[in-house]
């Protein structure tokens, strides 16, 4: 499952995670985020939140050295 970063609902996100029936069996989770301060608080956030028995990724290393996945999408040379 992959979260959308948004830093003020971090937290709200970890707790809807944890409130959902149908996703009470999914452990693995990515998130993407920024690659800012923002987005590295709000990943640590969800990972507080979420506690033990839980896996959290990024997949922010696929626009390394653009703040976002849009920014990286729209300014980025063709990969032909």
């Amino acid at each position: 499952m992959r979260v959308l970063t948004s830093g003020r609902f971090a937290a709200r996100a970890a707790e809807e995670i944890k409130r959902r029936d149908e996703w009470q069996n999914v452990k693995h989770w990515r998130v993407w985020q920024h690659n800012d301060d923002e987005g590295d608080q709000s990943t640590q956030v969800i990972c507080m939140e979420l506690g033990e028995g839980y896996s959290i990724g990024t997949l922010n290393y696929y626009w390394e050295g653009y703040k976002d996945l849009n920014k990286c999408w729209t300014d980025a040379p063709s990969q032909q």
